[in-house]
């Protein structure tokens, strides 16, 4: 399997900016459910980075507050089947992290 291409991040006490960012963003709009889309976006692809990077525990817990935001949208709209499948995405990912982090029996958790 072919290494994905790392870039440094930059962060702000430790959390990436562009994180910080999309949430001041939300926070100002705190009922825009597209803004708080695109956070889970960001958030989902900062953690594949830091997976890639080596840092799995930093991306599960991105991966953690990914899900219980995508969570909270599709509850908001049972009707949207994309975010019901971003759900999924989400779980699946945390998954995979467990099981490389030797925490295969910790799906309860979830």
């Amino acid at each position: 399997m072919a290494s994905l291409p790392v870039f440094p991040l930059k962060c702000t006490d430790g959390r990436p900016e562009a994180i910080d960012l999309n949430s001041e963003l939300m926070a100002a709009h705190a009922d825009n459910d597209a803004l708080r889309n695109d956070l889970c976006i960001t958030l989902g692809k900062i953690g594949q980075t830091l997976a890639a990077a080596g840092d799995r525990a930093g991306a599960l817990d991105l991966h953690r507050e990914t899900l219980a935001m995508r969570r909270a949208l599709a509850a908001r709209d049972p009707e949207n089947t994309g975010w019901h499948g971003d759900v999924t995405w989400s779980l699946a990912r945390i998954s995979d992290l467990q099981h490389q982090l030797g925490q295969a029996s910790a799906g309860s958790e979830l």
